[in-house]
């Protein structure tokens, strides 16, 4: 009797350990979702030639990545200036659903919810780059959103696929559990 009161106290202590952790860990994911958000609008901020300057650096660093995938002439500062958008948010999208995952909100509602805040985001985008004057497109808020759309069902295709494998190996693993205590409890002997 008293193992079993151990074991309750034991389990409470991790219960509290795990909490603190994931609270810790929401607090690091909306950091991080701070730091993107900065990150994206402080690069709608800058001036056209700084933008462009940025896009032909980076363009000439990734420019032998990007050939083998699309060709050797269709690597242009464009397909750079629109991989960026996408992949910036794509990013907001992995960490919009991190934070579902972690607060344990992974459904219909808060998942629109963040796409919607996702539309939101690119939306101000392209608000900020008319005022810093580089102009607004349409397109890019589609392709803005396209990334959040991306990155939010990955993360959660991802993390479905995680929480399956784990639920199937428990089960597995109850079922071995039981199995081994049959014959003993035919027997009338206790495990």
């Amino acid at each position: 009797m008293l193992g079993v009161g151990n074991n309750i106290m034991m389990e409470q202590r991790n219960m509290r350990g795990r909490t603190k952790l994931n609270q810790a860990l929401i607090v690091l994911d909306c950091l991080l979702l701070l730091a993107t958000l900065a990150f994206i609008w402080s690069n709608s901020m800058q001036s056209v030639e700084t933008s462009q300057d940025q896009s032909r650096t980076i363009l000439n660093v990734i420019k032998p990545l990007l050939e083998t995938i699309v060709g050797r002439d269709n690597v242009t500062d464009h397909l750079v200036r629109k991989l960026a958008h996408f992949i910036e948010f794509s990013a907001l999208g992995i960490g919009s659903a991190m934070f579902l995952v972690l607060c344990k909100r992974v459904r219909l509602q808060p998942i629109m919810n963040c796409l919607f805040a996702g539309l939101v985001v690119a939306i101000i985008d392209e608000t900020v780059q008319i005022v810093s004057g580089r102009g607004s497109q349409v397109q890019d808020v589609l392709l803005d959103f396209a990334g959040v759309i991306f990155g939010l069902i990955a993360t959660i295709l991802i993390y479905l696929i995680i929480a399956h494998r784990k639920r199937d190996y428990n089960q597995t693993k109850q079922w071995r559990e039981w199995n081994h205590c049959v014959p003993l409890l035919t027997f009338g002997i206790k495990p």
